[in-house]
């Protein structure tokens, strides 16, 4: 078993992982504006952009007891906080929206899924009788993109 203080310097480390990489994600849509490099395309290609999504999921998972005990049952809570603050994020800061992923809204968009999927633990294999669709959805998309 891991000590506080061990939990706690991790959860740190991660943190300011995250923090450090945000920054990365912002400048990525600017390296597209213009001619596209061989370079530009090279760090479009990698993981810089996007590992600050990956160290939240690690960050979740290390939490994860803590983060369950919060959010279980509370989806229609969540959604309604999350809806809110895509309203105000929207309509008064004028951020984008739609299918561009917003480093912001990212984690009240984590923090629903995970809501709402141990707030109806049942309700995909009622719905899809144990049926994994999760790759022929991944398929399916990419011909559309």
């Amino acid at each position: 078993m891991m000590g506080k203080k061990h939990k706690k310097r991790q959860n740190a480390v991660l943190i300011s992982l995250i923090v450090l990489f945000v920054p990365i994600n912002i400048i990525y849509p600017s390296l597209h504006e213009g001619v596209l490099t061989f370079w530009s395309k090279l760090f479009a290609a990698s993981f810089l952009p996007w590992i600050y999504m990956f160290l939240i999921g690690v960050l979740f998972q290390k939490n994860f007891v803590r983060i369950y005990q919060v959010l279980r049952a509370k989806a229609i809570p969540v959604l309604i906080g999350y809806s809110i603050l895509a309203y105000l994020e929207k309509s008064y800061l004028g951020w984008f929206s739609g299918n561009i992923i917003n480093h912001i809204m990212y984690i009240p968009l984590t923090l629903l899924i995970f809501a709402c999927a141990y707030s109806f633990p049942n309700l995909s294999t009622s719905l899809l009788r144990k049926n994994d669709i999760s790759y022929g959805i991944y398929i399916y998309h990419v011909p559309n993109n």
